[in-house]
């Protein structure tokens, strides 16, 4: 059995708007978190979306989906990782 899932990355930046407004004020800062492939939707698409939305902060779960990511980053963004740190 195929099945399919379909992201509307409108509704997404819709919704981002929405957490936007409520976090403007200074010193706040509103991240996308884009862990386990943008929960199955494509990080990749997730993250150049919310790019476009202005969004600049990024968490992921691993070392490994940060590495899969830092490509798409431009100059200013930063990825977070919430995974520690090994020896």
């Amino acid at each position: 059995m195929n099945r399919r899932l379909l992201v509307d990355l409108e509704a997404l930046a819709a919704n981002y708007r929405v957490f936007q407004a409520a976090c403007s004020s200074p010193g706040q800062t509103l991240g996308g978190v884009v862990k386990a492939n943008a929960y199955g939707t494509g990080a990749d698409l997730v993250l150049a979306r919310l790019q476009d939305l202005g969004c600049s902060s990024f968490f992921v779960a691993t070392l490994d989906e940060a590495l899969a990511l830092r490509h798409l980053l431009v100059p200013g963004d930063r990825l977070y990782v919430f995974e520690g740190v090994d020896e």
